[in-house]
């Protein structure tokens, strides 16, 4: 009878482990997943823009502000279901800046154009996990990225 060697019986465990099995519980997203992607022009005329979040839970934001003047400030909301202001963020043009928050269930963004220039903005939510808390309670990041050459 053929003995199969050690190594051979070690690599077919391994495959074995490595192929997904089909009973794996659903889940909402996955830790990173993009779950709300949003881009908008905001001008005088229309200088606020409201989005209702479908997902809940822990997750990182990203809102990039362009156009207009340097001084030109942006500002997201998160608002509960019942239209109550849960946190903000603030960002001026020409910047990228990244949060995090828990989403409740019924939840909006609120994002306000705070001058009378047309600013784009893009705003992306991911399922927690993208980009990690600094540290405990922090709910933001922000600032300006100056690209510096490195010899």
């Amino acid at each position: 009878m053929f003995r199969r060697p050690p190594i051979l019986r070690l690599l077919l465990l391994c495959l074995f482990l490595a192929i997904p099995h089909l009973t794996l519980p659903a889940r909402a997203a996955e830790p990173g997943a993009e779950v709300l992607n949003v881009s908008a022009t905001l001008s005088a005329d229309t200088p606020t823009i409201t989005t209702l979040v479908y997902d809940t839970g822990p997750m990182n934001l990203r809102l990039q502000v362009s156009g207009g003047e340097p001084g030109d400030i942006v500002t997201l909301t998160l608002r509960s279901n019942a239209n109550q202001p849960l946190q903000s963020w603030r960002a001026r043009s020409g910047e990228t800046i990244w949060g995090n928050a828990t989403l409740p269930s019924g939840s909006q963004f609120v994002v306000q154009n705070g001058g009378t220039s047309t600013l784009n903005v893009s705003l992306q939510v991911y399922a927690r996990g993208t980009i990690t808390e600094l540290a405990e309670g922090d709910s933001a990041w922000q600032g300006v990225a100056l690209g510096r050459w490195c010899r």
